[in-house]
């Protein structure tokens, strides 16, 4: 099974995910360290920061969205964000409404909601 959010590390990948999908796309710019794989405060299999949160409204959008992670300085600078303003979460609908900025709280009800 193909993992529900997939890592973008250029600017070029970026552009060509939004060119091949017409799904919409949500994109969740996170300094590395705050991406944890341990599941030290997991509940249910899920972390409680936002990295956990993020990943369980990937698993439960499955198919009806593209989740991706961005951990590259690079398309950070690209939206003009410092690594103290992460982490910050835009969606492309495919609607074509352009770059849509998340700015609740990121848990993984509010998100499923939002996208």
């Amino acid at each position: 099974a193909q993992p529900s959010v997939k890592p973008i590390w250029t600017v070029k990948e970026m552009k060509k995910i939004l060119g091949e999908n017409s799904n919409t796309v949500v994109f969740a710019l996170m300094n590395p360290e705050d991406v944890s794989t341990a599941s030290d405060e997991a509940i249910e299999g899920y972390s409680i920061d936002p990295w956990g949160q993020f990943q369980a409204a990937a698993d439960s959008l499955r198919g009806h969205a593209w989740f991706y992670v961005v951990y590259s300085e690079d398309v950070r600078n690209s939206f003009k964000l410092k690594a103290s303003d992460l982490p910050v979460i835009y969606m492309v609908s495919n609607e074509g409404d352009g770059f849509v900025k998340y700015t609740g709280e990121i848990l993984e009800m509010n998100l499923s909601e939002w996208v």
